[in-house]
């Protein structure tokens, strides 16, 4: 094999996929809710900053979570066309 050759296990490759997927999944569970309604209840500056900064936070774990949900897509899409060539490939071969 060429250093130009690459080598994709499609098994392995779905297990790699899956497993993202669930921790993208695991991290789109964050919320603010409890700290909002705790905020509500105090009046510290302190806490309304917290609430602010927990609420940018989970702004950026969302878009993560809308960029890690487009890899997946991206990373399906590519096995389709691997499979593909690999069935062109083996049909030119006679096999």
């Amino acid at each position: 094999m060429s250093t130009k050759e690459i080598f994709i296990d499609p098994v392995k490759w779905k297990e790699e996929i899956d497993k993202f997927k669930g921790t993208s999944e695991a991290i789109g569970d964050v919320s603010t809710d409890n700290l909002k309604k705790l905020g509500e209840k105090s009046i510290l500056k302190s806490m309304t900053t917290l609430v602010e900064i927990t609420s940018d936070f989970v702004d950026c774990v969302e878009k993560y979570k809308n960029l890690s949900d487009q890899d997946v897509l991206e990373a399906d899409k590519l096995k389709e066309k691997w499979v593909s060539a690999d069935k062109q490939v083996a049909t030119e071969m006679g096999g």
